[in-house]
C-alpha cells in the first residue's frame, strides 16, 4: 500500500484525462479546476486563466518535490521488499498509519470522519 509518493502523477493524469502530451490545460480542464477551486471556499469570479493555471501547477509542483516519500524511495522500499519476499509492503510513514488506523476500526474507514483524521495525523493539507 503506497502512501503519498512524489511522482508526477497529478500532471500525467491531467495530460490523459485531457488527452494531450502537452503541459497546456484545455478549456475543459479550466473549468474542471475553477469547480474545484470554488469547492474549496475560493472566490474565483476575478481569477484569470492564468491565475487557474498557476495554482494547478503549484500543486502538481508540491505533490511532486513535497511529499513524505520520495520516487526514489519508494522503490527502493518495494524492491527490498520484493528481494525479502515480504507479501505486504507499506510505502511511507502514512501508509504504516492508514494500515494501522484500518485495521483498528475497519467499519469506520470509508467514514468523512475516519478520513479526515487520519490526513491530520499524517500530515496531508486537506481542504
Amino acid at each position: 500500500m503506497p502512501g503519498h509518493i512524489g511522482t508526477s502523477i497529478p500532471l500525467n493524469s491531467r495530460k490523459i484525462q485531457g488527452g494531450s502530451e502537452s503541459d497546456a490545460m484545455t478549456e475543459k480542464q479550466l473549468t474542471q479546476a475553477r469547480a474545484r477551486i470554488a469547492s474549496m471556499g475560493r472566490d474565483i469570479s476575478a481569477m484569470s486563466d492564468d491565475d487557474v493555471r498557476n495554482i494547478i501547477a503549484e500543486r502538481e509542483r508540491r505533490f511532486t518535490e513535497e511529499a513524505p516519500t520520495s520516487a526514489a524511495e519508494a522503490a527502493k522500499i518495494i524492491l527490498d521488499g520484493v528481494k525479502a519476499d515480504r507479501w505486504r509492503i507499506l510505502v511511507g510513514e502514512d501508509a504504516h498509519e492508514i494500515d494501522r488506523r484500518v485495521r483498528q476500526s475497519p467499519e469506520h474507514a470509508y467514514d468523512i470522519d475516519f478520513f479526515e483524521e487520519f490526513a491530520r495525523a499524517a500530515g496531508w493539507r486537506i481542504p
